[in-house]
């Protein structure tokens, strides 16, 4: 799992400190660039806590935190044509690291390895 929380933590600071070169193709608007630094945060307090605390607890709710993500950006998706792309790549984002998350849970190897 910490290969997956390195990941997610350098996901978290290019989210934070680079939305817009992040979502350059889609010309990102000042509400977009802001909702990706807040999940630039969320992904970094997620993959501090996975470190900090390897437990399944603390696993089962990133998995869970991950899965309401991806239902919400492909809500979003739904529903708004402009901000489509980004929230697609979004949801599959938050659908990779939910999948990680569950495939560790399932396997029941150390979570601190």
């Amino acid at each position: 799992m910490k290969l997956a929380a390195l990941v997610r933590a350098l996901l978290g600071l290019a989210e934070l400190t680079r939305p817009s070169t992040l979502a350059a193709r889609h010309q990102p608007d000042t509400v977009a660039r802001r909702a990706i630094r807040f999940l630039g945060v969320r992904d970094l307090v997620q993959a501090g806590l996975t470190v900090a605390a390897p437990s399944r607890r603390v696993l089962r709710a990133g998995v869970a935190v991950d899965l309401v993500h991806g239902v919400s950006m492909l809500a979003l998706a739904a529903g708004d044509r402009r901000r489509r792309p980004l929230a697609l790549a979004s949801a599959a984002l938050a659908g990779a690291f939910a999948a990680t998350g569950a495939v560790a849970l399932r396997s029941g190897h150390d979570l601190r390895g």
